[in-house]
């Protein structure tokens, strides 16, 4: 799947969503295959959801060279996944991580069109 396909399947996707404000939806073209996604969700009941993505297609093949999914409900943080380094020096070497209130375990990126 190409980039912008991609792009734009996401969208449609929001928009189908009931119930649902969209905040914030960006994408940005740094070139024909390298591309931002920015987005932010919320929810009736108020929960948040916020992805950032930085997407490379590789013949046709997307590769995320960053992501940050987070959730959170009225009452605090459910999820957040990402792929930043975490501890300042070297102390833990770049990874995912996934955060579900105090517990931490490994992760890879979601294809955001099979949430839905």
């Amino acid at each position: 799947m190409i980039l912008a396909a991609y792009f734009a399947e996401i969208f449609q996707l929001m928009q189908a969503l009931g119930g649902v404000r969209i905040e914030r939806y960006e994408k940005q073209f740094l070139s024909a295959t390298r591309g931002n996604l920015r987005l932010r969700l919320r929810f009736a009941d108020q929960a948040l959801l916020e992805i950032s993505e930085a997407v490379l297609d590789t013949a046709g093949t997307l590769l995320w060279l960053s992501y940050r999914y987070h959730y959170q409900e009225p009452l605090g943080l459910v999820l957040r996944d990402d792929n930043a380094p975490h501890h300042p020096r070297g102390r833990n070497p770049p990874g995912s991580q996934t955060h579900r209130g105090r517990r931490l375990g490994q992760f890879s990126p979601y294809d955001c069109t099979g949430v839905a």
